[in-house]
């Protein structure tokens, strides 16, 4: 399927993980690909990075508990329109897949086991992810993270559930788990102007206008 949310996030030619593209100039990835692959202070280590056609991008923040980083995409004069963003209504036992396949023939699918299950909490914050049941023998999960989820079968026009991000606690991955944070929760916990209401029935779409840092903030890394 082509899916113009799904983007390739490369560092000097080298892929380095996938992302979620939300808005013509901005995506999602999962931070954990970054401070796994440039250590923790990513705002201040971070080399350029670039999609596949070499459009600049850059970090806006990295947030931990969350697992989610923000990316800005530097535009090179291109106007063209991206299709707005659908959501669906993540239900127990509904069958997904990764939009994603980093491994020939071994695509990454199953089954969602909890539609909203704890991911993080503190005192600050409480997170929630779809916790993912995968189907088949996947050697590594982590080269899946950052990929989109869609419904299997995909729907017309084309649906994005969630991203994948971290698994929490290593007996996930010996259990065959997986989680994703669903586009609602995306769009509460980055600040979306624009949510999906919890009384749509079914799906909706949706062309969320996230708030920008101003032009002379730094890339800030959350706790």
């Amino acid at each position: 399927m082509q899916n113009k949310h799904l983007i390739d996030i490369y560092t000097q030619g080298e892929r380095i993980g996938f992302g979620l593209r939300l808005e013509r100039t901005f995506a999602l990835t999962a931070a954990h690909l970054l401070h796994r692959k440039f250590g923790p202070d990513v705002a201040k280590d971070l080399p350029p990075l670039h999609l596949q056609d070499g459009t600049e991008v850059s970090l806006v923040f990295c947030n931990t508990p969350s697992d989610l980083a923000r990316l800005r995409i530097e535009l090179n004069g291109t106007r063209d329109p991206l299709q707005n963003v659908g959501f669906s209504r993540v239900r127990k036992g509904e069958a997904w897949r990764a939009t994603a396949s980093p491994v020939p023939d071994k695509p990454l699918s199953g089954k969602v086991v909890e539609p909203n299950a704890e991911y993080y909490r503190d005192e600050h914050r409480h997170v929630k992810a779809m916790r993912l049941r995968c189907e088949g023998q996947i050697d590594d999960h982590a080269a899946y993270a950052g990929s989109p989820i869609e419904p299997e079968p995909q729907k017309s026009p084309p649906v994005v559930l969630g991203m994948l991000v971290e698994s929490r606690g290593s007996h996930r991955l010996e259990n065959n788990e997986a989680f994703a944070v669903s586009m609602a929760e995306m769009f509460r916990l980055l600040g979306s102007e624009k949510q999906p209401s919890a009384n749509r029935s079914r799906a909706g779409y949706i062309h969320p206008q996230w708030t920008r840092p101003g032009p002379n903030r730094n890339p800030r890394k959350g706790n």
